[in-house]
């Protein structure tokens, strides 16, 4: 399933509709708490309002606040927010302060489908009130334009290649101090823009001194940046924009981020990219040459290789065990000499009658001497059959002895081999006894051939 991300809406999204007095205000307030995304913030000093539908269940406005502190009180101009009408509230700084990034409301648990969320703002010019964007998580399926998306660190997106890389407890914030540690994320979009946090150790304070990082989009050639350190006695930034790129063709693009140390640690806190895509689904993501190739669709070279591949496999193994086994179990059947039948049978045996001349002689019952098959012919009277050649009752067909010693071993090597594949072993592994026997002809036998009915008739004369 895609994984949704946040996405934001810029102050100058179309987008956004302004009522009052607003005006654009390019100060970036800098050095300060927060930041300013892009180049510019709406700024009020009046009565004024604005208007932003959209479709999800989270809602915020992002901007900047100023206020000092009068007596017991924090003074500051004032806001209220609504969504379908009703109101969100506001939110408000603790103490007095001049702080960018500031979260003026929100809506949360919203149900899934469009609303409509509107800003009312009361300022003066001692206290202005400016809006830096509008952040959303958006609805599945939902149709968005002209907005940017936010990765935070534990995005998919991210592959945190070499080195070490620490978490902070209850933040999703990734800092490394390791220098030659390095990131990498495969995105598409047409700007980055990477923020930081000085919020990695709150027990301990930063560095003072200096770091530097560098980044390369794509094969392009390495660019440097500087991660500044936070002075001692100084208000503690917060979050801060480390770098952000060129803008780029809008696309798939990879970028690649190392810490080259040595003082104050290299922080992840998110990023965010324009014309981002709203969902991880990877889709895209880019070979070692740059260019970008589908990851989450199948190779359908390396489906049909592997399919081909085991039917290969397959056919190949059947073909050995042929060879392997059937056909040397054939040749062990061919090759069994006749001599080795005569013993397997009994018919070699010398007490066995007239054994020597089994062939030369008439048909056969061989009694078997092996112990197993007398057991089996005990519990099976029906096996007495093969008692010896006193079993025998059919009468005998013609048969002629054969005194040439050379003639007798090739009809008894063929006899052996045709009637080979008809001797089989008794459950107990003895060897069965077969009739055998050598005719001097074809060996067919015609049936008597039946004499017609001879039916007699008298004579037939013509009139006289």
């Amino acid at each position: 399933m895609a994984s949704l991300r946040h996405i934001y809406y810029d102050d100058r999204s179309p987008n956004i509709e302004y009522a009052g007095q607003w005006t654009e205000d390019s100060n970036l307030y800098k050095p300060g708490v927060g930041f300013v995304y892009g180049s510019s913030q709406h700024r009020t000093v009046g009565i004024a309002s604005l208007t932003f539908e959209f479709s999800g269940t989270f809602v915020s406005v992002v901007g900047r606040v100023q206020s000092v502190t009068r007596g017991d009180t924090n003074v500051t101009g004032t806001w209220n927010c609504f969504v379908d009408g009703l109101s969100l509230g506001s939110k408000y700084p603790g103490v007095a302060a001049q702080v960018n990034n500031f979260a003026l409301c929100e809506g949360s648990n919203l149900a899934p489908g469009p609303h409509r969320f509107h800003m009312e703002v009361q300022a003066e010019d001692s206290f202005p009130v400016w809006v830096d964007r509008i952040r959303v998580f958006p609805d599945p399926g939902a149709k968005y334009s002209d907005h940017g998306v936010i990765l935070d660190p534990q995005d998919r997106a991210f592959v945190f290649d070499s080195g070490k890389w620490e978490n902070v407890r209850d933040s999703s914030l990734r800092y490394t101090t390791e220098a030659g540690t390095s990131v990498t994320v495969d995105f598409s979009g047409s700007k980055v823009v990477w923020i930081t946090d000085t919020a990695t150790r709150p027990d301990v304070w930063l560095p003072s001194a200096n770091s530097q990082g560098s980044y390369t989009i794509d094969d392009s050639p390495p660019v440097s940046f500087e991660i500044p350190g936070t002075p001692g006695g100084a208000v503690n930034p917060q979050q801060q924009i480390l770098f952000e790129t060129d803008q780029l063709s809008s696309g798939p693009h990879r970028l690649k981020v190392t810490y080259l140390g040595s003082s104050t640690p290299l922080v992840l806190s998110n990023l965010l990219i324009e014309e981002g895509e709203i969902a991880f689904t990877e889709r895209t993501v880019r070979s070692n040459t740059g260019d970008a190739t589908p990851s989450s669709s199948p190779n359908v070279g390396a489906i049909v290789g592997g399919v081909l591949g085991g039917l290969i496999f397959l056919l190949a193994l059947g073909i050995g065990f042929y060879f392997g086994v059937y056909r040397k179990r054939r040749s062990t059947r061919m090759k069994i000499d006749p001599v080795d039948l005569y013993t397997a049978t009994g018919l070699a045996d010398n007490k066995t009658p007239a054994a020597a001349n089994v062939f030369a002689k008439g048909p056969q019952r061989v009694a078997t001497q092996d112990p197993h098959w007398q057991a089996h012919a005990a519990f099976h009277p029906a096996s007495s059959a093969y008692a010896g050649p006193s079993a025998i009752s059919e009468p005998e067909p013609p048969f002629s002895d054969v005194g040439n010693e050379s003639v007798v071993s090739y009809k008894a090597r063929l006899a052996a081999e045709d009637s080979l594949d008809s001797i089989r072993r008794s459950p107990h592994g003895a060897v069965i006894p077969q009739v055998v026997r050598q005719h001097n002809d074809s060996g067919i036998r015609l049936q008597p051939m039946q004499m017609p009915e001879v039916l007699e008739l008298p004579p037939t004369y013509t009139p006289s």
